[in-house]
């Protein structure tokens, strides 16, 4: 009954929202197996799907799908790279907020670190913020930021 429910929240909030860029079906497809499958089928998929899906998940699916941020964040020095693109580009907080619950992932890895220029914008970006969200993004960036 909880997975209907969530079935039904999510289509309902991904007709009336432009938050996530994924196919609606694909989507629905992917969040509707159980987790430990989610889990398998997301660190098979490109860049691009993971990061739509995550946003997805994060966005429109409840309870959020944050049990990715991981995953995504294992995928090594290319998603900083690939983060900094998107958060050149973000355009609103719910996105940027996903964005940074990624970057604190891969910072609380260790395996890598973060470049400066990242962390500069993510900081620049989260002071800019005005909504509810705008806490949570700081403590992130400031636990990011904070010298090991």
């Amino acid at each position: 009954m909880r997975k209907m429910f969530s079935i039904i929240f999510f289509w309902m909030a991904f007709c009336s929202s432009n938050a996530a860029p994924v196919n609606r079906e694909a989507c629905l497809k992917f969040f509707f197996q159980p987790v430990s499958e989610q889990k398998v089928q997301f660190k098979s998929r490109p860049i691009d799907e993971q990061y739509d899906l995550f946003i997805c998940g994060n966005q429109l699916i409840h309870p959020p799908a944050k049990y990715l941020a991981r995953p995504f964040a294992e995928r090594g020095p290319e998603i900083v790279s690939y983060l900094h693109k998107k958060l050149l580009k973000v355009d609103n907080e719910l996105t940027l907020r996903d964005i940074a619950l990624i970057l604190s992932e891969a910072n609380e890895l260790e395996e890598y670190e973060l470049d400066q220029e990242t962390i500069l914008l993510l900081d620049k970006k989260s002071n800019e913020m005005t909504g509810p969200w705008k806490e949570v993004v700081r403590r992130m960036v400031d636990r990011i930021a904070k010298p090991k």
